[in-house]
């Protein structure tokens, strides 16, 4: 399976507004790697939700 990276350099696109409530783990997980990679949170959160849904199985329903 491939690895998600930790975006680099580049400008954000073009973005909505939307609020999001986070799991405090999942917020501090991605506040941590965003401060360390020096990438910003929303650059950091939009690349890792693209990996997820360019690799989603859409055929792997729960029941």
């Amino acid at each position: 399976m491939d690895k998600f990276q930790i975006p680099r350099g580049g400008k954000d696109e073009d973005s909505i507004n939307r609020t999001i409530r986070w799991r405090g783990n999942i917020y501090d997980m991605l506040m941590e790697l965003s401060d360390k990679h020096k990438v910003s949170f929303n650059r950091l959160v939009n690349d890792a939700v693209q990996f997820a849904l360019e690799r989603l199985d859409e055929n792997n329903e729960r029941q």
